[in-house]
């Protein structure tokens, strides 16, 4: 498994359990739409965060096999 995909895995635990303790601290505090967009903004910077990162793993792979 790269490294890429642990984080991926790590992201999508950590993103439910942030929003599941969101949900459960708050006691519907706020409005649904509230909770879709904190998790729309989330899981958008997260997917930003992870293309980067298999951007730059595929460039560390082109070397390495460049220089084989």
């Amino acid at each position: 498994m790269k490294r890429s995909e642990k984080i991926a895995l790590g992201s999508i635990v950590g993103g439910i359990a942030a929003g599941a303790a969101l949900w459960h601290f708050t006691d519907d505090a706020f409005s649904t739409w509230v909770y879709w967009v904190v998790g729309a903004v989330v899981a958008g910077g997260l997917f930003k965060n992870l293309l980067s990162m298999i951007a730059d793993e595929s460039i560390i792979d082109s070397r390495t096999v460049n220089r084989k």
